[in-house]
């Protein structure tokens, strides 16, 4: 996914009540709701215009405004105010959570608006200082009306950024793979981009990151920028980089009509990222481990987890622990608990030279050795004392 950044587009809410004749100034987008409600014990109404004031940690937009409502409850007298609101919208504002901000005479304390597919939606009034208890007020939305800007957005991939992989082709480079995400409201097209990444610009190509179609990338779908430097080694494991992406700005665009030009799509193209890096806690991969391999039975697993035989690294289905434990008579003997790579076990760590790891890696079924190690597991060791025999990503490191 194109995942820096979020969505860029203004937003207001409208509740449009038959019942009210006067008109609010509208936003070029907006989200327009006829909502009522009359059931045999209370009748319930609403009328707003709420607008888009920035966006909070996170990337939810903030949108603040006022309410008229008005909630009659069997013959009691209406009880009618208008209340300052505020609160947060996802980007295409299919749901909205409403916090009063002013004190007024209607007990109104929590408000949601749902948008549903096409003219479905509803509008809840929960007023918690019924003398009865907690009150629900919900109101179906008729004829609701949803006008949001058509934007073209990138942004870099948070849950997977980079990736190096092995050469594919014997040209002697590397296919380095940035992954990104739609953002944005359109559906971005397959075609050229023009990035900069560790200082270097290239023009590559950015499609879509699954198989089959035409490349194209669907909002809030992933995508991918291969990034064939020549020659290999210009980028590296275990780095970080700085990434700009769209520099000539055709592959994103902004809402048409946005006067006002906040919402640009392309605040969002710088950012910095983290190559692949396998460490004890790292979730095994193929972008992680930098290889293809034939079995799959430790992916999305740690080190950390298996020394620890809380998971399984072998096609057999045991655990570590069925074979070593402090009383076996075989050279490793972990204690019961948890195995840091930095504990010393009959002598030895995992991570130290010479270590547990590397005596792992050399039981490979050939002349000399007595086991055969798995496969996947002997190369994700390896991995890790490549990278370093880091305990910890960097990110996270206690």
């Amino acid at each position: 996914m194109l995942a820096c950044g979020h969505t860029r587009f203004a937003l207001s809410i409208c509740l449009a009540l038959c019942c009210l004749s006067h008109v609010r100034a509208q936003s070029p987008f907006a989200i327009e709701l006829d909502c009522s409600e009359n059931t045999t014990w209370y009748k319930a109404t609403a009328l707003g215009s709420l607008n888009v004031t920035g966006r909070d940690a996170a990337g939810d937009l903030v949108v603040s405004g006022d309410l008229d409502v008005s909630v009659r409850v069997r013959e009691d007298s209406p009880h009618s105010d208008r209340i300052a609101v505020q609160g947060t919208a996802n980007k295409d504002g299919s749901s909205v959570r409403l916090d009063p901000t002013g004190t007024g005479t209607l007990p109104v304390l929590k408000l949601w608006i749902t948008h549903g597919s096409y003219l479905s939606s509803s509008l809840v009034i929960e007023d918690s200082s019924a003398s009865d208890g907690e009150r629900h007020y919900s109101m179906d939305c008729n004829a609701s009306r949803l006008r949001l800007p058509q934007i073209k957005d990138l942004a870099v991939a948070k849950w997977r950024s980079f990736a190096i992989v092995p050469p594919n082709s014997g040209a002697g480079y590397i296919d380095n793979v940035l992954f990104v995400t739609n953002v944005g409201s359109q559906t971005i097209p397959a075609g050229p981009i023009r990035v900069r990444v560790a200082g270097r610009e290239i023009v590559t190509v950015i499609r879509s990151d699954a198989s089959g179609g035409d490349g194209s990338i669907r909002p809030d779908f992933g995508g991918e920028i291969p990034l064939n430097f020549a020659p290999s080694g210009v980028l590296r494991r275990c780095q970080s980089y700085e990434v700009v992406l769209d520099l000539d700005h055709t592959v994103q665009s902004s809402p048409a009509p946005d006067p006002t030009g906040t919402f640009s799509p392309y605040g969002d193209d710088a950012d910095t990222v983290a190559s692949p890096c396998l460490t004890w806690t790292t979730p095994i991969d193929t972008y992680v481990l930098g290889a293809w391999w034939s079995r799959t039975f430790i992916s999305g697993r740690t080190l950390q987890e298996v020394v620890d035989s809380e998971a399984v690294g072998r096609p057999d289905g045991k655990l570590c622990s069925e074979c070593h434990f402090p009383t076996t008579d075989k050279r490793y003997k972990p204690p019961t608990g948890h195995v840091a790579p930095t504990r010393e076990i009959v002598g030895r760590s995992w991570g130290q030279p010479g270590g547990w790891a590397q005596s792992f890696i050399a039981q490979d079924g050939r002349p000399g050795s007595t086991v055969d190690k798995p496969v996947d597991l002997r190369r994700a060791f390896q991995r890790w004392l490549d990278d370093g025999a880091r305990y910890y990503p960097a990110a996270t490191s206690p």
